[in-house]
């Protein structure tokens, strides 16, 4: 069962001045969208939108607040919190966990979805794994053309 967060209007607020930041500095670098998503303009900031709006909800639950968004720029293997743990945010509930073949097995996967049409600020924490165990091939879908990962 997961367990449902609601974001006061502060850490919203605080999720929100973050999407915005990590939008505008992408565009600023010309960086492409991920797994052919949007770039630039609404589309693109809404993904933010709903990864921060995760990032959030967890740190929120975890008791690490202190250390959201402490980074200013992605470094690659570098996870959002600390302990490694590396939060997925889903727009619809019900949807898996993706994991790119590309990450750290240590790392630990916490999946939250946010219908953010209906309340942007109630997040709702699905679950968790490590990568290490569900890292397998049984495990690989391609939802995007040419960019297989583990749904769990």
């Amino acid at each position: 069962m997961a367990i449902e967060i609601q974001l006061s209007e502060e850490q919203l607020a605080i999720a929100v001045a973050e999407a915005t930041r990590r939008q505008t500095m992408n565009e600023k670098r010309g960086l492409k969208g991920r797994n052919r998503a949007p770039a630039k303009g609404d589309a693109a900031l809404e993904l933010h939108m709903l990864g921060c709006t995760g990032e959030a909800a967890v740190a929120a639950f975890l008791g690490l607040e202190h250390r959201l968004f402490e980074g200013d720029a992605p470094v690659r293997g570098d996870a959002d919190l600390p302990g490694k743990v590396e939060v997925k945010a889903r727009k619809k509930h019900g949807y898996d966990l993706l994991i790119q073949l590309s990450d750290v097995p240590e790392k630990l996967f916490v999946l939250t979805t946010c219908d953010r049409t209906v309340d942007p600020s109630r997040v709702k924490l699905v679950g968790w794994t490590y990568g290490g165990p569900v890292m397998l091939k049984q495990y690989i879908r391609e939802f995007v053309r040419g960019r297989p990962c583990y749904a769990v």
